[in-house]
């Protein structure tokens, strides 16, 4: 669990803001969760994954982009997500359990 201290303030206007206090800790737990899932082979807000699993963008749109940065690890990990098969995509599966 990530340890952080939240406070409320109240400004001048009336309006309430949470801001976070993040700590030196916290942030290191956070880049360890980060790079545990990266190791099982998912990326953390991917926008072309979200956009093409919520089908506002093609297969091909989702291939091109990947092909555009080939040569590092997001590229790679997008044509790969490209070529498979949605129905039978893990995260996919468990979002329709979830849903029904």
């Amino acid at each position: 669990m990530i340890s952080s201290t939240v406070y409320n303030l109240k400004h001048k206007d009336g309006l309430n803001q949470r801001v976070q206090k993040v700590t030196f800790d916290s942030l290191n737990e956070a880049s360890d969760f980060v790079k545990t899932v990266q190791k099982n082979g998912q990326m953390i807000a991917c926008l072309e994954e979200i956009a093409y699993f919520n089908g506002w963008i093609a297969k091909d749109k989702v291939r091109e982009i990947g092909m555009s940065m080939a040569k590092n690890a997001y590229g790679k990990y997008l044509i790969d997500l490209a070529n498979r098969d949605l129905e039978k995509d893990p995260v996919r599966m468990l979002v329709k359990k979830r849903e029904k």
